[in-house]
């Protein structure tokens, strides 16, 4: 997958709720999945992140690139949380049991294996990502990388035994 290769989240949820092809693509979120590595031993032989699927889970753009001019927000934040060390017990610590609270749709240990990225809703009492984010950290205890705020970030998706939580799809 090359570096510019990335799915925003009106792709992704399209695709996969008409089960159909978008124009232009022979991709959908089936496929997307396929594409990542089963374990962690296939993770350490990829070149770099740029072969993982990516996608941008805040928003979709209008023209189809990558860029905050054309970014629509789709309505979902990410916190992206770093270095926990064993990622999968910080996330059964501080989130596990708690999703619909939280109104967390999916989380899984970030590709570097040390971190999590957790897609939430959007509260409707906070008007920008930063304060999604803010008040997630605050209502778990959790910190997060704060300069992951912007629409058009991009989440590289890492293993499918990473996925600790995917209520999605």
């Amino acid at each position: 997958m090359d570096k510019e290769k990335f799915y925003d989240v009106d792709y992704v949820f399209n695709a996969y709720r008409a089960e159909t092809h978008p124009v232009g693509s022979a991709d959908t979120l089936r496929h997307i999945m396929a594409q990542l590595p089963t374990d962690r031993t296939r993770l350490r032989q990829l070149k770099n992140l740029g072969e993982l699927p990516a996608v941008t889970w805040c928003a979709s753009f209008s023209d189809h690139r990558r860029h905050l001019a054309s970014a629509q927000s789709s309505g979902l934040f990410c916190q992206d949380i770093d270095h926990v060390g064993p990622a999968r017990q910080y996330y059964q610590q501080h989130f596990a049991g708690r999703e619909d609270e939280l109104d967390i749709l999916l989380a899984h240990i970030s590709p570097g294996g040390e971190g999590l990225h957790v897609v939430a809703l959007c509260q409707p009492q906070f008007s920008t990502i930063a304060q999604n984010q803010a008040w997630l950290a605050g209502e778990t205890g959790t910190t997060y990388d704060a300069q992951c705020h912007d629409l058009s970030r991009m989440f590289y998706l890492s293993t499918a035994e990473d996925i600790l939580f995917n209520d999605l799809f």
